[in-house]
């Protein structure tokens, strides 16, 4: 009789243990959704938020020479608002792990440039450079995310038109012939241009005929000529909404 009380226990013990294992384990899950639940979600400041519009090509400038309207403009504030909230800080963790192996490559650099390098230096140096490489990679990879969250209610053909613009950025020219691809002797060509109108324009002197020739050409594509109309009509209202999104 004994021994069958015995046995009888052991299905019970096990049912208990069993009981104590879930009841734990749903207590900690329930204990991490409460803590994940009253943790506050931080909306990034008005600084955060315009400088990574900027850095990702998304200014009123880019936005409007592509056509899109204040509208428009609000959604794509809005849209990075909401990334950057769920994900916040990588901007600037991505800055401040760049910003330390640019720091620690220069160091090395002038180091080696001194004469005065040793052999773990050269070695010290060829890692820096490889870690620098990767944390650019890194930045730019957090500001391609940005650039993906903010234009996701976009077109296509507005993505790939703000694409170009980013693309182009590198050559420091007038918005609207960013939007249009260019060997790089036709943006020397384009940037000798324009100098020189700028700078006959200043003295009140004339364009030189070949220069305007050149200037016309570039200035006569559908793509510039509409991106210039854009920005002529357009641009003091969208950046308007620009400004008035990033502070909400």
């Amino acid at each position: 009789m004994a021994k069958a009380l015995r046995n009888a226990r052991y299905p019970l013990i096990i049912i208990l243990v069993l009981a104590c294992v879930t009841l734990f384990i749903w207590s900690s899950s329930t204990q991490k959704n409460q803590a994940r639940a009253v943790l506050p979600l931080v909306t990034p400041t008005t600084l955060d938020l315009e400088v990574a519009l900027l850095r990702s090509g998304l200014g009123p400038e880019a936005l409007t020479a592509t056509g899109l309207s204040s509208a428009n403009a609000v959604t794509v504030v809005g849209d990075l608002i909401t990334y950057m909230t769920t994900n916040p800080g990588v901007l600037d963790s991505a800055d401040a792990s760049y910003s330390s192996a640019k720091s620690t490559t220069d160091q090395l650099k002038r180091t080696i440039q001194s004469g005065l390098a040793t052999t773990q230096d050269l070695t010290a140096f060829a890692s820096a450079k490889a870690n620098l490489a990767s944390c650019t990679i890194a930045c730019d990879g957090v500001i391609d995310d940005f650039f993906t969250a903010a234009t996701a209610d976009l077109s296509q053909a507005q993505k790939t038109a703000l694409s170009t613009i980013r693309g182009n950025a590198y050559w420091d020219r007038p918005t609207e012939f960013l939007t249009v691809a260019h060997t790089e002797e036709q943006w020397v060509e384009l940037r000798n241009a324009l100098a020189h109108e700028r700078i006959a324009t200043a003295n009140g002197e004339a364009v030189d005929a070949g220069v305007q020739t050149i200037l016309n050409g570039y200035r006569g594509n559908g793509t510039v000529a509409a991106a210039k109309a854009n920005l002529d009509s357009n641009l003091a209202v969208v950046t308007f909404a620009w400004e008035q999104a990033i502070e909400q």
